[in-house]
Formats: C-alpha cells, structure tokens, sequence
C-alpha cells in the first residue's frame, strides 16, 4: 500500500483554511462569480449576500448583489453594493429581489 500524501498547508479551492470572503454569523455569501476583467486589469467577483435579519417580517432588505475586486484572485477589496434586496426566492410586497440572473 502507497503512503498517504501529506494534507497541504493551504487549500483555498476548498475554501476550508483560506476563505476568500465571508459573511458569517450574521449572514451568507451567495452565487459567487469570478471572472478576469481585462479593462480593469484585475479580478472581479460578484456575489450574493443575504443577512439572516432581511428574513423578518417587515425588514427592510440590507444585502443584495456585490462586488469585490482582486490583483491576483486572493486578497480582496472590501465588498461594494451593486443592488439591494433580498438574494433568494422569498419576495414581499415591495421588497426587490436580488438575484444573479434576474431582478424582480
């Protein structure tokens, strides 16, 4: 039998030792997608954030759809918000919802 390879210091694929971004406990980071942008000569991330509280009847919704952008694809600028509203598929009257495929 082979002996077992080592565990590698940082895994940032798995996201397990090095997250990239992280919303928790107060909320998830949704829908991540991460694409080189020529024009800007760097990484762009557009994601999802959902805060638990948003959920509460008659909550005024605080996430939405953001951006992050990166040099080299692991540190990261502090988020930046490109829509408010709720990011799942639970709307109220009058309430936006922010989704990465469509708004509604």
């Amino acid at each position: 039998m082979g002996q077992a390879l080592p565990k590698p210091a940082l895994r940032p694929f798995l996201g397990e030792d090095t997250p990239v971004l992280a919303a928790r406990p107060a909320a998830d980071a949704l829908f991540p997608n991460v694409a080189y942008a020529e024009a800007l000569g760097e990484y762009v991330m557009v994601f999802n954030i959902l805060y638990y509280a948003d959920l509460s009847e008659g909550a005024v919704a605080t996430g939405g759809i953001f951006a992050a952008f990166s040099a080299d694809g692991i540190q990261w600028s502090r988020p930046q918000l490109l829509v408010r509203g709720l990011s799942i598929g639970l709307s109220r009257p009058g309430s936006a919802l922010a989704s990465g495929d469509r708004l509604g």
